[in-house]
């Protein structure tokens, strides 16, 4: 609000207390009918005299204010704490005025000036209090900057520029805009206590949803260390979506320097989902075997495949905690490494290097991939240490064992870099708290389940397709693919249709398939345009490799395949005695099927989830063998409790509302649950009472000794540690004494500065 509004507001406010001399004067004995007229012509008076008031002492009796000091803003003093150079508005001003409302002869409740001291020790200035009040933020802009700031987090430009687009006539200073941004930070008072929070937050939401997986790890001094927790729609989706999983650590996304662990997956629409997240102190192996120790115990469920950034300890804690996952090592992580380790050691030849490494890499075959290796150790001697150190985890990212592995076409973790990406981007600072941080992760969280919802309405509305040549050509396929796939692996099936038209199909003999070979990896070996790092992406497997893999007795027919009317061979496809068939280029394996399952079905996860095979072999479509004893025991896991849990508290309250209505309901409904008691063994019974009533005494000895779960200690980033002397430059003179102190230029005085002396004052 600017001037020219400012000044009718003003004058017509005054217009009614200060329109003659009486009603302007202020003096002792001036009557008012109640205390906030009192208040609203004080200050007003006071604005228009140059200077402001304020509250002081007050005297109340039965929530009524009897007595009460104002004075003015330059009145007390300051005692500085320090001997910092600082100012202070505090001049001792003597101004001050004692208004009362006296208890008796006062049956009208008026209000009164007892006393008046008009003495100032400052000048007035009448122009700089209206100043201050027009610059002074509304409510309405207050209201603005709050949600901004705690809800947005937006900057001091960003919310400048809002604020000036919605009230232009209103003047916006920056140290204004400061403090009221700062008003809403989080302090060290509301941070003191950020852990217990955020576990209280975790609490009530699993009392809410027993589903809720929540699990902490504090150290002697109840210092929170770990955190693992997993909503309910996080545990459903790690069951159905934790074939192919890609786990990463970040940093610098909280105020305490813990590591944040993620685990993202992709569903049926090759869209990324959040699966779990972890909060771990540190990086080591003990960290890592405790988050995938309480994934494991949680879910019972073990991935299959899981692309980690290639950090030593997590590879030994998944052979420790989940020994039938398959670790495969990022390339992108791989490949920075590489520039870190080896780029100054080979200089020139770097890029020569490193393309030979991803022709090296991307071999199908172990011969040729160890040929290639060994070239490189003897071609680049300097890297031999490095290499060598490589190769001990060559399963992990070498193609030829990493070729028959699903993983939905990634060899990177870009996915849980993008996951990374978002959340750093909700995230205004990395010293936010944890609460701040459990919030944002329950935004993406909250995002991710809309676009599902999204998904699934776009997906119900009626439509008809326009006919295309897909389903011209392959009218019975297409039916087939309607009926079971997702509408996203639909459109690669139709795409991969289209590009069959430019296709050219060869029968092979059974005699020219060794030739076949043999030339194919000499072939790799000396021609200089396959070591392109353009083509470092594209996985191949050679025919020698495949029939050893299926079986010369299973191959009913080889077809060697061009494209267009090139004549050299692209890929090879192997038709099967089953019906099945299986190609060279491996993307179906590595993109849309499992090889851990059935290699000639597409993956249960691009399924319709209303839709079901109903072929005779459905026990290869499952994650073990049926059939196996081993995994048909009848205990439940804890993931099976938690939702039987779940079904049976809200049936037995759907149950008992009904049996409540009528007496013969709510008898027959207790007759069943006495026969459903009944059938338990007196013992088995006897059993679980008594550990019910020692885990009832156990709780009531340990509510009473429960500790507060303290926050993480902050880490310290870069800098010398303490306690550690500093290293000392080779042009710096060393000096006998290891304790030096400052002195002041002024005396020659240690224990103050400069500014400080008081010798020259």
């Amino acid at each position: 609000m600017n001037e020219e509004i400012l000044e009718p507001i003003v004058n017509e406010d005054e217009s009614n207390l200060l329109n003659n001399d009486e009603h302007t004067s202020l003096y002792s004995g001036k009557k008012f009918h109640t205390l906030e007229e009192c208040e609203n012509f004080l200050d007003k008076w006071s604005k228009q005299q140059g200077f402001r008031l304020i509250k002081d002492r007050v005297t109340r009796e039965a929530g009524v204010v009897r007595r009460r000091t104002l004075i003015c803003a330059h009145s007390r003093t300051y005692e500085p704490h320090s001997t910092k150079d600082t100012t202070t508005k505090k001049l001792n001003c003597p101004f001050f005025v004692n208004i009362s409302c006296p208890k008796s002869r006062n049956p009208n409740g008026f209000v009164f000036v007892n006393k008046i001291n008009e003495h100032h020790n400052h000048p007035l200035n009448q122009a700089m209090i209206e100043f201050e009040d027009r610059k002074k933020f509304t409510p309405e802009m207050m209201d603005d900057i709050k949600f901004m700031t705690i809800h947005c987090k937006f900057g001091a430009t960003s919310q400048r520029k809002f604020l000036e687009g919605k009230f232009p006539l209103h003047p916006i200073y920056s140290k204004d805009l400061y403090a009221a941004i700062n008003k809403f930070r989080p302090t060290s008072k509301s941070l003191s206590n950020d852990a217990a929070q955020i576990s209280n937050w975790l609490d009530l939401k699993k009392e809410m949803d027993s589903r809720w997986i929540v699990i902490r790890g504090w150290d002697n001094d109840n210092t929170l260390t770990y955190l693992f927790w997993m909503t309910p729609s996080q545990v459903e989706n790690w069951t159905r979506y934790s074939d192919c999983v890609i786990n990463d650590v970040t940093h610098k996304t909280n105020r305490y320097g813990m590591a944040l662990s993620l685990f993202v997956g992709f569903d049926n629409d090759r869209h990324n989902i959040l699966l779990a997240q972890a909060l771990l102190i540190d990086e080591s192996l003990d960290s890592h075997v405790w988050m995938f120790s309480q994934l494991k115990k949680s879910t019972g469920v073990q991935p299959l495949v899981i692309i980690t950034d290639s950090d030593p300890a997590v590879d030994a804690a998944i052979r420790q905690i989940f020994p039938l996952t398959y670790p495969i090592h990022c390339a992108y992580h791989i490949t920075q490494n590489l520039h870190k380790n080896l780029r100054k050691l080979i200089n020139e030849d770097y890029e020569n290097f490193l393309t030979a490494f991803y022709s090296c890499r991307n071999s199908i075959a172990e011969e040729v991939f160890q040929i290639k290796f060994d070239y490189l150790i003897r071609d680049y001697p300097s890297a031999k240490p490095y290499l060598e150190f490589l190769y001990r985890t060559k399963t992990y990212w070498a193609h030829c064992f990493t070729k028959f592995k699903f993983t939905g076409g990634m060899i990177a973790s870009s996915r849980v870099e993008s996951v990374n990406a978002c959340l750093k981007r909700l995230l205004h600072n990395s010293n936010v708290p944890l609460c701040d941080l459990m919030t944002e992760i329950q935004r993406l969280l909250d995002i991710q389940d809309k676009e599902n919802e999204y998904n699934y309405w776009r997906l119900s509305i009626p439509c008809l397709r326009n006919q295309t040549n897909t389903n011209f050509l392959f009218t019975r396929v297409d039916q087939c693919l309607n009926q079971f796939l997702t509408p996203t692996i639909l459109k690669v099936h139709h795409d991969e249709m289209r590009q069959s038209l430019y296709y050219t199909a060869n029968l092979v003999e059974d005699i020219r398939i060794d030739q076949i070979d043999e030339l194919a990896e000499i072939s790799e070996l000396t021609d200089k345009n396959s070591n392109k790092i353009s083509e470092i992406d594209l996985p191949q497997a050679t025919l020698k490799q495949i029939i050893q893999f299926v079986g010369s007795h299973n191959v009913k027919e080889i077809w060697a395949i061009n494209v267009g009317n090139s004549l050299k061979i692209k890929h090879y496809v192997l038709l099967l005695q089953n019906g099945n068939y299986i190609c060279s280029c491996l993307s179906i394996i590595q993109t849309g099927k499992n090889g851990l399952q059935e290699l000639f079905l597409i993956a249960d996860k691009f399924m319709q989830e209303d839709q079901y095979i109903t072929y005779d072999s459905k026990a290869n479509l499952c994650l073990f063998n049926q059939y196996n004893n081993e995994f048909c025991e009848e205990r439940l896991t804890v993931l099976d409790q938690q939702i039987i849990y779940g079904k049976l508290h809200g049936m037995y309250k759907k149950a008992l509302n009904k049996a409540l209505k009528n007496s013969s309901k709510s008898e027959e409904l207790i007759n069943l649950l006495q026969e459903f008691a009944e059938d338990e063994d007196d013992s088995q019974m006897d059993q679980i009472f008594e550990e019910d009533t020692s885990d009832k005494e156990n709780e009531e000895n340990v509510e009473s000794l429960v500790p507060i779960l303290q926050n993480p200690r902050k880490k310290r980033g870069k800098g010398r540690p303490v306690g550690t002397k500093r290293f000392k430059s080779s042009c710096e003179v060393s000096r006998t004494k290891t304790k030096m102190q400052r002195h002041c230029k002024q005396c020659g005085k240690v224990g103050h500065y400069q500014k400080n002396c008081k010798v020259y004052l």
